[in-house]
């Protein structure tokens, strides 16, 4: 019998053409396992045309736990993984079955591929030397061979994913007993397979990967341009994710396959206290350790090209942290310069701005590059989209390319104080539990001209923080108080390079990006407020939203919207945050009470219960949410209700 475990979310635009590949085939499957994982498009209703089994999750699982969810729902001696975007050609069935049922020793296959854009034409991508196919094993694979991976090639890198491996029953069903959400599912399944010796590859493309923005990240190293892989590698997180890795596949194997790690307890004893060294030596910019460490055999398994990035992470900027400014611009001409001399003439120098242009049609772009040969003592790096991404991609792509021990994110059209950077970064220096700072600042207009906007007697500041705060005092912001309202504007940040990478692995387009930051830092306890404002936000009509946010004041009022706003607002962000975040709730204190609370909240307010939410009044959530004018209106709203009844 064979299966096939399919797992979608969002998938209109190509997860039929997918579904038709598969019963197209030239040998039939049995069963298609779909798990939905909380689709807001038609994918549901299109799949119901097809003789598929679709399970509709309840919460949103993230693609590990929803991989393994229809894994279980497999039936078959044969498990094929799915993705809801791809072309299977009319042969892989056929080929991949006859392969691992004619080899008793093999109990996962994976097949090459054909990459193909959003309109099904081929790309063509460049490899490596090494490479003999689209997947990213460093392996030269003859045409149509089938070739055993060994399991310290594996060790600290997927190679293989997911879409294009066949499993058996009995490697299934040992995934799933020693499952984990450490590292992705193929990578799972894979390195089990491989310390049993039965992990193979057939080096023939036998369906059509596709490539968009949604999965481009498998992509990624192969679509880069050189000098922004040179960008990646020279990151901590990069020089140390594939020890990580490694760590992480030892602690599995421990359980999975014990015969093999007591064959080789010896083996693993040194490995794992090599990858925790390395890691170590490169958080703490070891040069000499890790210089020593080159002559260790375990290096290579870990980093197999490149052992030079290493030394560069630990001799630059030893003992300075480096600074970066991300900087994203789309029609910015009129006030970019003036925002560059701004981040030019700080007190403490910045040590690179990254400029991420989103196909602006004015002459942003030409006065960023006339400014860039004016000012070759700085490092400014200029990065053209191809398609606009809109503003919240556009930040995050920027993010992406700074390296920075500390990341600023800056707008195009504000003016920074001269003491902003020094000001900041000696209050996170001060400060290792800060991951993220914001500040206030003063509101410009189109000319430069400083104005006051009338404020709630409850804020402190030009921010939206509903907190009173003494000027120049630094204070920290907790997960309730975020969970609310955004509060805090991204061109008012500062971030940790740790957070930065928190932020990129989080990203989701559910929220607009710095409210995502400052809910991750809150996280952690890591997301602080100095109000002090050093710079000026600068007010026109193309960012008027953040004015008319500022200047609108919560009034009282008898609508139901109003007095259930907050608590609306904070259940959606924990729904969405247990999406991003499979941890979230196990870190914030309390989480699961704060959720029951704005669920009740709501309810006793449709109800008009005065009594229970009089009682509430005694919650500690509700003080941190509401205004005690708040929490009587809300009372008189439910009496209101009662005598309407």
């Amino acid at each position: 019998m064979i299966s096939v475990a399919m797992t979608t979310y969002n998938g209109e635009k190509f997860v039929c053409e997918q579904i038709e590949s598969i019963l197209n085939q030239s040998m039939k499957v049995d069963e298609i396992i779909v798990c939905d994982d909380g689709s807001s498009d038609s994918t549901i209703e299109l799949l119901k045309k097809y003789p598929v089994k679709v399970v509709q999750n309840d919460v949103n699982l993230g693609y590990r736990l929803n991989f393994k969810k229809a894994m279980e729902l497999c039936s078959g001696d044969y498990i094929f993984l799915c993705d809801q975007d791809d072309i299977w050609l009319p042969n892989k069935v056929e080929e991949m079955v006859h392969i691992i049922k004619t080899h008793s020793n093999m109990h996962v296959l994976s097949s090459s591929f054909i990459y193909i854009d959003d309109k099904n034409q081929k790309i063509q991508m460049k490899l490596d030397k090494s490479r003999s196919n689209n997947n990213l094993y460093c392996r030269p694979v003859e045409k149509d061979s089938l070739y055993q991976v060994n399991f310290l090639d594996y060790l600290a890198m997927n190679y293989f994913q997911g879409c294009s491996l066949l499993l058996d029953k009995w490697i299934k069903d040992l995934v799933l007993e020693y499952y984990s959400t450490d590292i992705e599912h193929d990578y799972l399944i894979n390195s089990i397979a491989a310390s049993f010796d039965s992990m193979y590859f057939y080096n023939k493309p036998l369906f059509q990967y596709r490539l968009h923005e949604k999965n481009s990240i498998g992509a990624q190293y192969d679509t880069q341009t050189k000098e922004e892989h040179l960008q990646r590698a020279n990151t901590l997180k990069i020089r140390t994710q594939n020890a990580h890795n490694a760590l992480n596949v030892l602690n599995i194997i421990r359980l999975a396959n014990s015969d093999y790690y007591q064959e080789n307890q010896e083996e693993f004893k040194h490995m794992s206290a090599f990858f925790n060294q390395h890691i170590q030596a490169l958080e703490n910019k070891k040069f000499f350790e890790l210089l020593c460490q080159n002559t260790s055999p375990y290096y290579s398994l870990i980093n197999k090209e490149g052992k030079s990035y290493g030394f560069i992470v630990c001799a630059e900027r030893k003992g300075d942290s480096m600074i970066s400014v991300a900087m994203a611009t789309f029609n910015g001409e009129t006030y970019i310069q003036e925002q560059l001399d701004s981040i030019y003439n700080q007190t403490r120098k910045v040590d690179e701005i990254i400029i991420v242009d989103d196909c602006s049609n004015d002459l942003t772009v030409q006065v960023v590059e006339q400014y860039i040969s004016s000012h070759k003592d700085i490092d400014i790096k200029l990065y053209k989209n191809v398609e606009n991404l809109g503003y919240k991609k556009n930040f995050k792509k920027a993010i992406s390319l700074c390296h920075g021990d500390y990341v600023f994110l800056s707008d195009q059209d504000d003016i920074w104080k001269f003491n902003k950077v020094e000001d900041m970064i000696s209050i996170m220096e001060k400060n290792s539990n800060i991951s993220v700072l914001a500040s206030s600042f003063e509101f410009i207009d189109q000319k430069g001209d400083v104005f006051t906007v009338p404020l709630d007697s409850r804020m402190s500041n030009n921010n939206l923080l509903m907190k009173k705060v003494k000027t120049n005092e630094v204070v920290p912001i907790s997960f309730y108080e975020l969970s609310i309202r955004n509060s805090f504007q991204g061109c008012a940040l500062c971030l940790t390079k740790k957070l930065c990478a928190r932020f990129l692995e989080c990203f989701t387009e559910e929220f607009v990006h710095d409210w995502l930051i400052v809910l991750l830092a809150s996280e952690m306890n890591s997301m602080y407020f100095y109000n002090a404002p050093l710079f000026q936000y600068r007010i026109h009509d193309k960012n008027a939203i953040g004015l008319k946010d500022v200047t609108t004041s919560n009034t009282a009022t008898d609508a139901l919207y109003a007095r259930t706003a907050f608590c609306e607002s904070a259940l959606y962000v924990m729904h969405v945050l247990r999406k991003v975040d499979c941890d979230f709730e196990k870190n914030v204190t309390d989480f699961d009470c704060y959720s029951d609370f704005c669920e009740k909240h709501i309810q006793y307010l449709k109800k008009g219960s005065f009594f229970r939410v009089l009682f509430q009044n005694f919650n500690s959530y509700y003080k941190v949410i509401k205004t005690p004018r708040a929490r009587v209106m809300d009372l008189v709203f439910c009496l209101k209700q009662g005598i309407r009844r």
